[in-house]
């Protein structure tokens, strides 16, 4: 899904609250010229976290059902039409005018490792998506990391696309560098004071003096004109659109810019006038400029969980640890300022079923809850659990052998030591070892033959690699 799809001639702002980060700045904002006088917009749309909420919701909705995107590499409809109306962002149209918004949040937590494609354990199966080795990572940010990270993935992704304004002429987008583009916009912001409102023209201004060529270079540009008026006037249809798309679009959602207007106006769709670097953003632009490693997150030493006997679980902050930690058993009703979760029968067991012990999901709630634990709470818990059953299917060889002395030499044999982990090599009773199948059969029986063992592979196990069209198996 790329960005050249997406880019429309109009956008949907919804209102919503503001949240602002905590103050990490260390330096002034200023402009390098004279301000221009600040004029309060009519109407304001308020920098608020959008993505980074929404991107919670996916990820609840990853742990607790099974999502099989479609061969166009969609959410499939029953799913999306539950789960859009939990998020709060805006939509993205492709090119057929469907909304992908969904989609887009799920390649922004792939890209980063948080969840992941897995393949079918079955060959006519789907792939399906599932938590990524990222996730505990994720997990332990808080507001300001999040975003930190959010910013820069956004600087080189294409397939996270922004609206544009409502005049955009999409004439020709070959060649065009968004990645600079986004690079130039967010370096411009940095001069800006935090809560005062600018002229959206008067950013466009320095972009057009400063960096006039950041998203469409000189070398594709198909029009032969000098820098006067007429080409400054194509820019602004073109790329003055699309950097008022990024304010009111991703950098808004991002919580790094409000947008307002002058006037208050009818249904007609418009671009704002005005525009206001929050505190947040601006902490967040400073931080960018440093290493990640200069940031130190303030001690969490309160808790901000709130379990209410009837199951419902409420934060009452923006409290991204802890609400992470509940994601994976839990479902979700609201994640915005205030969240609103709850603990059901299914999404426990499901929990249980990814390898969640109920000890942890207790220890869990108890360590982040503002009070003691309702019993009713607990004893329930306890009881969805108690009759929860589990097999693990594993895929081994199995060697046979005559005697337990044989299966002493080679469960202590050094060099099968070093191939496998005791895992992955187990005596599972007096005369049969279990050994990890990744191993190719040829593999295997050369390592036992080192240790002057014969091997003989059975008849049904060659039938069945020669179908294959591999005689000896798979290599490690």
């Amino acid at each position: 899904m790329g960005v050249d799809g997406t880019i429309v001639q109009a956008a949907r702002l919804v209102r919503y609250r503001s949240h602002q980060g905590g103050n990490i700045l260390s330096e002034e904002h200023t402009m390098s010229a004279a301000e221009p006088e600040e004029v309060i917009p009519q109407s304001i749309y308020l920098a608020q976290t959008t993505t980074q909420f929404d991107l919670a919701v996916i990820v609840n909705a990853i742990c607790q059902q099974t999502i099989e995107p479609t061969r166009e590499r969609r959410v499939p409809k029953r799913i999306s039409n539950k789960l859009r109306p939990l998020l709060k962002g805006g939509e993205r149209p492709d090119y057929e005018g469907h909304d992908i918004y969904p989609e887009i949040l799920i390649d922004i937590l792939r890209l980063q490792g948080i969840v992941q494609l897995t393949p079918p354990l079955v060959p006519d199966g789907k792939d399906a998506y599932e938590p990524g080795e990222k996730l505990a990572w994720w997990q332990g940010l808080d507001m300001v990391q999040q975003t930190y990270s959010l910013i820069n993935v956004w600087l080189t992704q294409r397939g996270w696309p922004d609206l544009a304004g409502i005049n955009f002429d999409p004439w020709d987008f070959y060649g065009w560098n968004y990645s600079t583009g986004r690079d130039k916009l967010l370096e411009c912001l940095r001069g800006y004071t935090p809560e005062r409102w600018y002229p959206i023209s008067s950013l466009l201004d320095d972009l057009w003096k400063k960096h006039p060529s950041a998203i469409r270079p000189q070398s594709v540009q198909k029009y032969n004109m000098s820098y006067g008026e007429t080409r400054r006037q194509s820019w602004l249809d073109h790329e003055g659109e699309i950097y008022t798309g990024m304010l009111f679009s991703t950098l808004n959602e991002l919580g790094i810019v409000s947008v307002g207007y002058q006037e208050e106006g009818d249904d007609e769709p418009r671009n704002p006038d005005t525009f206001q670097l929050s505190t947040f953003g601006a902490a967040i632009l400073s931080l960018m400029q440093k290493p990640a490693t200069s940031y130190t997150p303030p001690e969490h030493n309160h808790r901000t969980l709130i379990v209410q006997p009837n199951f419902e679980l409420l934060l009452l902050e923006p409290d991204f640890p802890t609400l992470y930690k509940v994601l994976p058993f839990t479902v979700v009703h609201q994640i915005d300022v205030a969240s609103r979760l709850t603990l059901t029968r299914a999404s426990v067991l499901r929990a249980v079923d990814r390898g969640v012990k109920i000890n942890n999901i207790l220890a869990t709630l108890e360590e982040n809850s503002q009070k003691e634990l309702p019993q009713n709470v607990v004893y329930t818990l306890k009881d969805w659990v108690k009759d929860y059953k589990e097999v693990r299917i594993s895929q081994v060889y199995l060697l046979e052998v005559d005697s337990e002395e044989i299966a002493d030499a080679i469960c202590n044999a050094s060099k099968l030591h070093k191939q496998f982990s005791a895992e992955e090599l187990r005596r599972v009773a007096p005369c049969l070892i279990a050994v990890d199948s990744s191993i190719n059969v040829l593999s295997l029986k050369r390592l036992l033959e080192k240790e002057n063992i014969a091997v003989r592979v059975s008849d049904n196990l060659l039938q069945r690699l020669n179908a294959r069209g591999k005689t000896y198996g798979t290599s490690r």
